[in-house]
C-alpha cells in the first residue's frame, strides 16, 4: 500500500527556502504533487514503505446503548 502524507505548501517552501510563487510554478509545470484543498495548496509526499504492518492491533467497540455485547465480543476477538 502506498503511503502519503500532505504538507501544507507554506511549509513545504519554508522547509526548503524557497519562495510559495516558484513552487506554485513548478504545481503548474508538474514538477511538484499537490492538491487543492479549499483555497490552500497541499503538496504531496510519499512516505517510504515499512512493509507490513505487524504487532498490537487496536479495535475501538462501543455503543450508543447498553447490551450490545461488547464483553463477549472483546472475549471473542482475542
Amino acid at each position: 500500500m502506498r503511503r502519503t502524507r500532505l504538507i501544507p505548501l507554506a511549509v513545504w517552501c519554508r522547509e526548503r527556502g524557497i519562495p510559495q510563487s516558484t513552487a506554485r510554478k513548478m504545481i503548474g509545470e508538474g514538477r511538484l504533487r499537490a492538491e487543492k484543498l479549499g483555497d490552500r495548496w497541499m503538496v504531496v509526499e510519499d512516505l517510504p514503505d515499512t512493509g507490513p504492518l505487524t504487532g498490537a492491533v487496536v479495535l475501538t467497540l462501543f455503543t450508543h446503548a447498553g447490551g450490545a455485547g461488547k464483553t463477549s465480543l472483546t472475549r471473542d476477538l482475542g
